[in-house]
């Protein structure tokens, strides 16, 4: 019955699979939780296979996840489409955003890397080069968007002309792709978290931000020149630029671990 329903959507049964499986792991009245998810998709993908049925699909698979790997999730979506992301960097990233908290069992960075493994069996990403231990986002990458976008959790800025955010709505994260280059001012104020790819943008003015990864050529010593003022920095990460060396004022940042 489940996969009639999934209207033989490749995505929506790997989807449900995933869910269906870890269901399967931790409930011992598997079959009751299974008929549960029966009766929550509906007959919307089996009629027709539209993006709103796959969504509904999607949804029930986010909504299942533990309130800690939602927000593992949802930052996936601070990553460009087709990005291999290095499993290693990502934990990183987690660690420093405050998303990873500690257990007596084992680092912050083991709990991290269980994590990444959960959303893996549960088919939300997909193992890439394990030699490299990378994975990919799934397909379900425009769901991921679309809440991300719903709750404010990440602005991306990829030159494509966007609304800016409604007055009184605090921007935590940016992602610089594409063509887009930005400069600080009030509406990002109280940014936390900014990513580039390729693009370069001012330093001045984020006090509060505590993750800054650049990637890309346009980057050169010149761009950390205010690199100093950014006191709650916790990490910073560069990935192929044109950066060959680090100044002084780095010494100043106390809280930086990355």
């Amino acid at each position: 019955k489940i996969l009639k329903k999934c209207g033989g959507l490749p995505l929506a049964i790997i989807a449900i699979s995933g869910l269906l499986a870890n269901k399967a792991r931790n409930e011992v009245h598997s079959v009751t939780e299974w008929d549960q998810v029966q009766t929550s998709i509906g007959h919307g993908l089996e009629r027709d296979s539209t993006v709103e049925g796959m969504m509904g699909i999607l949804s029930l698979s986010y909504f299942d996840l533990p309130h800690h790997l939602k927000a593992c999730l949802l930052y996936l979506s601070i990553f460009p489409e087709d990005f291999e992301i290095e499993k290693r960097r990502l934990v990183q990233l987690w660690v420093a955003e405050g998303y990873i908290h500690a257990q007596p069992t084992c680092t912050l960075y083991e709990l991290g890397e269980k994590y990444f493994n959960e959303l893996i069996n549960r088919n939300l990403i997909l193992p890439g080069n394990m030699n490299k231990w990378t994975g990919e986002v799934d397909a379900c990458l425009d769901f991921i968007m679309c809440k991300s976008t719903e709750d404010n959790f990440v602005v991306v800025h990829d030159g494509i002309p966007r609304p800016a955010p409604p007055p009184g709505i605090k921007v935590r994260r940016l992602s610089l792709q594409g063509d887009a280059t930005l400069h600080s001012n009030q509406i990002y104020a109280n940014v936390r978290s900014i990513i580039s790819f390729g693009f370069p943008c001012c330093l001045l003015g984020f006090r509060f931000l505590r993750v800054l990864h650049v990637m890309g050529t346009f980057f050169g010593n010149h761009h950390l020149a205010n690199i100093g003022e950014l006191a709650q920095l916790r990490y910073l990460g560069l990935s192929d630029t044109r950066i060959t060396k680090l100044p002084e004022q780095i010494g100043a940042l106390q809280y930086l671990e990355t």
